[in-house]
């Protein structure tokens, strides 16, 4: 019996030993990993280590310059930023201008992951934080499904804010968004749908307004202030909706028509723009060859044609009513611009009776192209309008 108790003791004994041992090599190791993460965590990376407004200032760097768009997510969302470290994120998130230029396209071919309810939620948090900058506002859910008001809802309250907006919608969704922008300097419309209620735009809401670009095949329901205008682009309208809205932009700079819709022959007076200097018309049918022959442009400077916008059908009919459309303007053109040509005008017969005018070229008719061009991509375009180009 006591032989066994004494055996008892000794085993545990030895055991208290090893445990002693281990804990005091566990203590060690302890103490090691302890210094060692003390070590790291006292490390500085040096990017941390820059004071926060040079990080702002390179955030900003890295960002296309405003008002040039920036997509809610992938690649050049500034919500990239905000997943590297939370210093980078409060930074980010207290940099205004990183949040002011937004790209809402809801489609399969872009920003496929997004619902509706989360491009609300992004956008509310992209425009709090941009506080008080003008914004530049890209807005399409053409391609979206079960899109509601709720997203174009969310843009409203920053309206006082907007400075270039760019808007794909339906009647019911420029309705709730139409009111005064005290800042709005460029505005893009493409009305889908056929039905829009009346809608008019008064001087002392867009006060600050200078380029417009319109896109509707439907008869035009909407009054802007024409006559504060500088630079117009008006694709697919009606020739009634156009002719009435050059009408009342005696003040144009820069005009651009897209006349593809068929429609009634022109029968109108001469139309006075005195400040033009760039005229380009694109995809004029046969109905609407008059068009050119009602401008009156003295100050025009660069004019650029498609080919069936010349009256007649010989290469010498097609020049001369060029040429009596310069001589009635009393231009002095810099440069002139023949596009979309299937050869009926030979650049040499052109230069030949355009010898004063320093650029004269034809561009041949390409392949078929896709006509939609509202790409997401830009580029430094002479254009008031090339930001959203």
């Amino acid at each position: 019996m006591l032989d066994v108790m004494e055996q008892d003791r000794a085993f545990l004994a030895e055991k208290d030993a090893r445990i002693f041992e281990l804990e005091a090599r566990i203590s060690a190791l302890r103490a090691a990993n302890k210094s060692a993460r003390e070590q790291l965590n006292s490390y500085k990376y040096p990017v941390t280590t820059l004071p926060s407004k040079i990080v702002r200032e390179v955030f900003l760097y890295m960002a296309p310059s405003y008002p040039y768009l920036l997509p809610l997510i992938a690649r050049y969302s500034p919500l990239l930023l905000t997943q590297v470290c939370s210093q980078w994120r409060k930074i980010a998130h207290e940099t205004p201008a990183l949040w002011r230029a937004i790209d809402l396209t809801l489609s399969r071919k872009r920003q496929t992951s997004i619902d509706a309810r989360l491009a609300t939620f992004l956008a509310s948090s992209w425009l709090a934080r941009s506080s008080s900058l003008p914004l530049s506002i890209r807005y399409d859910d053409r391609h979206a499904d079960g899109v509601s008001l709720s997203l174009i809802s969310t843009l409203v309250p920053h309206r006082c804010c907007f400075e270039y907006l760019m808007l794909y919608v339906s009647g019911a969704q420029l309705n709730t968004i139409a009111g005064p922008m005290p800042v709005l300097r460029e505005l893009h419309l493409h009305l889908q749908g056929t039905e829009f209620d009346a809608v008019t735009f008064h001087s002392q809401d867009l006060p600050l307004l200078r380029a417009l670009r319109l896109e509707s095949s439907s008869p035009l329901s909407i009054t802007f202030p024409w006559s504060q205008l500088t630079s117009l682009e008006l694709k697919r309208l009606h020739s009634h909706d156009y002719m009435s809205a050059l009408k009342q932009t005696s003040q144009l700079v820069h005009l651009k028509l897209d006349v593809f819709a068929p429609d009634t022959p022109l029968v109108e007076t001469d139309i006075v723009l005195p400040y033009l200097e760039s005229l380009v018309i694109e995809n004029t049918i046969d109905t609407n060859r008059a068009l050119l022959g009602l401008l009156v442009t003295p100050g025009l400077v660069r004019l650029q044609l498609h080919e069936h916008s010349l009256q007649g059908y010989t290469e010498l009919a097609r020049i001369e009513s060029l040429a009596a459309f310069v001589v009635k303007s009393g231009c002095q053109l810099c440069e002139l611009e023949i596009t979309e040509s299937v050869e009926e005008i030979s650049e040499e017969a052109l230069c030949e009776a355009f010898s004063s005018i320093p650029t004269v070229k034809i561009q041949l008719s390409p392949e078929y192209e896709d006509e939609y061009y509202y790409e997401y991509a830009f580029d430094d375009g002479d254009s008031d309008c090339s930001w959203l180009e």
